[in-house]
């Protein structure tokens, strides 16, 4: 009878120590999750800016379609820019104290030099746009066989956002692992 008793009397203790080792276990960063948030929130507002209806994106093609050249390179511009924020949006994020925070800030900010890369190729093939419109028909011819080279140093610049967008994701998955998200 008094072995009984004795293991009642441990229940509640036992009980107390689950629940605080299930609360510390459990227990979530903060810090953490409006990191990730943050880091996640950026790619849908950069698309979201860039490609919005009477954005960036959408304002360069229109000029293409005129042949106005000029101003769709400052248009390029607007786009290079949007990226500029957000990967110094990113670097000044604080990852202190967060468990594979620098890893996925790293990533992050590779992921959008690449993306600003990408879109800041567009340069190059809206210069030689330019010239396939020439009254030069040795300029034109050089400009068009550019513009299928660019097309192939293009489709690399691709390559590397597709690795450098795998390299994120694999740090995001890391991280929630690392922060029990």
């Amino acid at each position: 009878m008094k072995a009984i008793y004795r293991n009642l009397n441990l229940v509640p203790k036992l009980i107390l120590f689950v629940l605080l080792l299930t609360g510390l276990v459990s227990c979530k960063s903060k810090n953490a999750i409006d990191f990730k948030r943050e880091i996640v929130r950026k790619e849908k507002s950069t698309m979201d800016e860039l490609l919005r209806k009477g954005g960036p994106q959408e304002e360069k093609l229109k000029y293409l379609m005129q042949k106005d050249f000029r101003n769709a390179m400052l248009t390029a511009d607007k786009q290079e820019q949007v990226f500029n924020t957000v990967i110094k949006q990113i670097t000044t994020l604080p990852a202190d104290g967060i468990k594979q925070g620098k890893e996925v800030k790293a990533a992050a900010t590779a992921y959008y030099t690449s993306m600003k890369d990408l879109y800041g190729f567009d340069r190059k093939e809206i210069s030689q746009m330019e010239i396939t419109y020439s009254k030069d028909t040795e300029k034109v011819k050089i400009a068009q066989d550019s513009l299928l080279s660019l097309n192939k140093e293009k489709l690399n610049l691709f390559e590397n956002i597709r690795k450098k967008n795998e390299v994120l994701q694999h740090n995001l998955e890391l991280f929630d692992k690392a922060n029990n998200l």
